[in-house]
């Protein structure tokens, strides 16, 4: 399977995002590219959004029976980009009772565009009612985080490449610290504290030699970090919790950093 993801992904010259030869034929929806390729030089960075395969491949030359199986590969796929599909109508209730259950306002969640529709999760989820919360322009958005209103599953429409909140947080930030946490931006929003969530979570371990790709949202919103005095690190407490703040830190800036310290009793 190796062979085939690195036949697929050394045939792609720009960053995109194509089937994944690992899991597409696995999947219920086979048709959905999860596999985000970036463009470093000579090396090609890949990462599966679903199954998480994820690797880096240099550029080599590839044989002729090796580009039979990639044209027959590539024949599945399209050269264009996914367009994401936005719900027309969100179940008002259920959201309203989701929302209010975490003590988030009606406005601040119609704020930050925050939609419901059914999404497939896995074969024990099944398809269930979800809230989706928005990544980019609500016209043209790059990404929607799918959560199951009734349970803790999680899927995602596109792939999440940045913090999730920034499109609201004020223009200028110079003289406004920056709350940086897991997934409580909408929490902190609620109490009109600017606040930013990480688009995949907290690691489970420290990463070494990082190719970019679990933390290249931090790169792309490069000049909101510089331009902040200030940035607090609000993730949760505990051991990925912990991990994600010291990464972010020593990639921010110890200096600029400070800490959300909870009671022993809470986790966030």
């Amino acid at each position: 399977m190796i062979q085939d993801i690195e036949l697929a992904v050394m045939n792609c010259y720009q960053d995109t995002r194509i089937l994944c030869p690992a899991c597409s034929d696995t999947r219920k929806k086979s048709k959905e590219k999860t596999l985000s390729i970036k463009i470093d030089g000579p090396h090609k960075i890949y990462h599966c959004f679903h199954c998480d395969a994820s690797g880096k491949f240099s550029e080599k030359k590839i044989s002729s029976s090796d580009a039979d199986l990639l044209e027959d590969f590539l024949s599945t796929t399209s050269s264009s980009s996914n367009v994401i599909e936005m719900p027309q109508v969100t179940s008002d209730r259920e959201l309203r009772e989701f929302m209010a259950s975490r003590s988030i306002s009606e406005e601040t969640y119609k704020r930050y565009g925050v939609v419901t529709d059914t999404r497939w999760f896995n074969k024990t989820e099944g398809e269930q009612l979800a809230v989706g919360f928005v990544y980019g322009d609500r016209e043209a958005p790059s990404a929607v985080k799918w959560r199951s209103i009734k349970g803790k599953a999680f899927t995602q429409t596109g792939a999440a490449k940045t913090f999730y909140g920034l499109e609201n947080l004020p223009e200028d930030m110079s003289e406004t610290p920056l709350v940086i946490c897991e997934v409580d931006a909408l929490s902190f929003a609620s109490i009109g504290i600017p606040a930013v969530s990480v688009p995949n979570g907290a690691p489970a371990k420290f990463v070494r030699n990082d190719d970019g790709v679990k933390f290249g949202y931090l790169w792309e919103s490069r000049k909101l970090l510089e331009t902040c005095s200030k940035i607090i690190l609000a993730t949760d407490h505990d051991g990925p919790g912990d991990i994600l703040k010291q990464e972010i830190g020593r990639r921010v800036g110890l200096g600029k950093c400070w800490e959300v310290q909870f009671s022993a009793e809470l986790k966030d």
